[in-house]
């Protein structure tokens, strides 16, 4: 199947999107300051301020400026979303050719990364503690480790499928599948991809036309090339591309985390995704040298 990113990467090559990281940056701090500059300088002006002509003028020329500095930035949000939707399609792992990342989306996909981990950690969970530190480890592999991005993927995956289980928990319509030795739930393959169906918050776009498209379609390739990792398939792949979208994955799937997370602070409701005592139960019931695996500690379930 001939992949849009043919067609994008005409015109876009990765010293271009280097360039755009620096200059996505540079518009929105460019953006904040403009805001920050015009708020001071109406605060000292506002004392003189006595005609509505006057104050109508200057909110003229803000908002001027303001737009401008948007219209750049939707532009490079719309490329970055399609290089996206580009990137998480996959061949099933028996046609898989393996290719190069899209390198619009590989750089997006470490900045994402990075954004997220430091999102998981600023909600002060101890689960999340204990997951962010393999995903730091995961992304120093995906860069400094390109021909050789085995760790890499099975932390990206395992990390993703932790949030999966996150997502699961926090679902009152999903039924745990027993339990591991601690008594913490487990969860079926297809109640994962329920959750993620049913919780997934759109990043910048993606898939938000048709989430079912994201969850069914492109998920269900992806969890073949995912099954066929963590099984050893003769069919399974390990190159940077399958790298970059299971980062992807990650990301979108900790947007979704995060985004619920969100909506019950700003309601009032506690979040805890495991209690203290239970987290400590599982870690306690480990090996010294598993106790700070939280894949171990966890048990998740890989069908």
């Amino acid at each position: 199947m001939a992949r849009a990113q043919q067609t994008i990467e005409k015109n876009i090559d990765l010293n271009k999107m280097r360039r755009f990281s620096l200059e996505y940056q540079e518009s929105l701090r460019a953006m904040q300051a403009t805001e920050r500059n015009v708020n001071r300088y109406m605060e000292q002006i506002q004392p003189a301020v006595n005609s509505i002509q006057q104050v109508s003028g200057i909110l003229q020329a803000y908002n001027d400026n303001l737009s401008s500095v948007y219209n750049i930035l939707t532009e490079w949000r719309e490329k970055i979303r399609l290089a996206v939707e580009d990137q998480i399609e996959l061949e099933m792992p028996a046609r898989y050719e393996s290719v190069d990342p899209h390198p619009t989306a590989k750089l997006v996909a470490e900045q994402w990364a990075e954004q997220f981990i430091t999102d998981l950690e600023e909600t002060d969970d101890e689960y999340f503690e204990n997951v962010v530190e393999r995903m730091k480890d995961g992304l120093d592999d995906f860069r400094n480790e390109p021909e050789r991005p085995y760790a890499a993927i099975h932390i990206f995956i395992t990390v993703q499928d932790s949030l999966l289980w996150c997502l699961c928990s926090q679902d009152e319509d999903i039924s745990q599948n027993g339990t591991n030795d601690s008594g913490l739930p487990k969860y079926k393959t297809s109640d994962k991809q329920t959750a993620l169906e049913r919780n997934y918050r759109a990043y910048f776009g993606v898939e938000s036309d048709d989430v079912s498209n994201f969850s069914q379609y492109k998920w269900d390739c992806f969890w073949a090339h995912r099954h066929a990792i963590m099984h050893g398939d003769v069919n399974a792949t390990y190159d940077m591309n399958i790298a970059t979208t299971a980062l992807l994955f990650f990301a979108l799937t900790a947007n979704s985390v995060l985004e619920i997370i969100r909506e019950k602070v700003e309601n009032d409701e506690e979040f805890s995704i495991i209690e203290d005592a239970r987290i400590e139960q599982a870690l306690t019931s480990l090996p010294a040298e598993n106790q700070n695996d939280p894949h171990e500690a966890f048990n998740f379930m890989f069908d």
